[in-house]
């Protein structure tokens, strides 16, 4: 969840999406490095199963948080 009083840094992504996938170490780099930030990576439109599957791709490598926005999370914006 989001820690108030803390920067929060996010990446919005796909489970398709390569680049995204690659910058993921980069960002796992920068959790180490400022661990007063959090860093998110945000799978918009995207099911938490497929994020969950995908996140595990990454196994002990992933530092950062992911979160799941799936589509009906958008629904209501303009």
């Amino acid at each position: 969840g989001v820690e108030r009083g803390k920067v929060h840094a996010l990446m919005f992504s796909g489970t398709a999406c390569v680049p995204c996938a690659k910058a993921v170490p980069l960002l796992t780099e920068l959790q180490r490095k400022y661990p007063a930030v959090v860093f998110v990576v945000v799978y918009a439109g995207e099911e938490p199963k497929a994020v969950r599957e995908s996140a595990a791709k990454f196994g002990d490598k992933l530092g950062v948080r992911v979160a799941a926005a799936p589509a009906a999370a958008f629904d209501d914006w303009c």
